[in-house]
C-alpha cells in the first residue's frame, strides 16, 4: 500500500518528483491481489468506507511532476498491469514506466535494470549544467 501512502503525501505536500514501485490503483485491487481465487468461495474481505474510497487514479490524473513506475515483471501482488493502468492514466510530461524482468514484488530496487531506470529518471531531472 506504499504507492497509496506515497500519493496522499504528494498530495498534501509539494515534492519535485514521485516513484512509485509496485504501484496500486485501490486498496481493492490490492486484496483481490492477495486472496487465491478458489478461496474466494469460501470467504470475502469487507473493507471499510475509508479504505475503499482510496484511490490513486483520481491522484494521478492530477499529479502534474515527474512520476516513475518501477514494477517486477513476475508481481503478483501488484501486477504490472496496475502500473500500466497508472501509466497510461498520467498526463505528465516526464513519466517513465520500468518493467523489470524476473522480479518479484518488492525485489525492484535489488536489480541493475531498476536502478539504471532510476538513475535515467534522476538525469532527466538535473536542470543545470556545471559552471
Amino acid at each position: 500500500m506504499g504507492s497509496l501512502v506515497a500519493s496522499y503525501v504528494v498530495a498534501n505536500k509539494k515534492i519535485d518528483a514521485l516513484n512509485l514501485d509496485g504501484a496500486i490503483s485501490t486498496v481493492l485491487v490490492l486484496v483481490n491481489n492477495l486472496i487465491p481465487s478458489w478461496s474466494k468461495l469460501f470467504y470475502s474481505v469487507n473493507l471499510s468506507p475509508e479504505l475503499a474510497e482510496i484511490n490513486n487514479d483520481d491522484f494521478i490524473k492530477e499529479y502534474r511532476e515527474p512520476l516513475l513506475f518501477l514494477i517486477g515483471e513476475d508481481d503478483s501482488t501488484t501486477p504490472e498491469e496496475n502500473s500500466k493502468e497508472l501509466y497510461n492514466i498520467s498526463s505528465n510530461q516526464i513519466k517513465v514506466l520500468a518493467i523489470i524482468p524476473d522480479t518479484e514484488h518488492g525485489e525492484t530496487m535489488r536489480k541493475d535494470k531498476a536502478i539504471k531506470a532510476y538513475q535515467d529518471f534522476i538525469n532527466k531531472l538535473v536542470c543545470c549544467k556545471n559552471s
